[in-house]
């Protein structure tokens, strides 16, 4: 990388370089882990709530579901629960990542 100094470029050390690239602004990376009460309160913030209890307490649900819904204390964005309650909403990956996001702001 190069940067100019009094008009001239001259070529960046390895450590400036990563020191510019480091204090760039991120956006909004989508959090990949948040706490279950996050995640519930973004679930009822988006209007959620009742679809996902009746998901949730479905007589069909088998025991490791009923254990991550009930018992988990993070929630993970690839869980294959997660995923598959998400699913049975109807939310697209875009708005499950929007709704991690969300989470992770409360």
């Amino acid at each position: 990388m190069k940067k100019i100094v009094n008009g001239v470029e001259i070529e960046m050390t390895e450590q400036e370089a990563a020191d510019w690239l480091a204090s760039l602004p991120v956006a909004n990376p989508i959090p990949q882990r948040v706490t279950a009460l996050q995640g519930l309160l973004a679930i009822d913030e988006a209007g959620l709530s009742a679809a996902y209890e009746s998901w949730a307490t479905a007589p069909s649900r088998e025991f490791a579901e009923r254990a991550y819904i009930d018992k988990a204390l993070h929630w993970n964005r690839t869980d294959p629960v997660l995923i598959a309650g998400a699913t049975a909403l109807g939310l697209t990956a875009e708005q499950i990542d929007l709704l991690f996001m969300s989470a992770f702001a409360k």
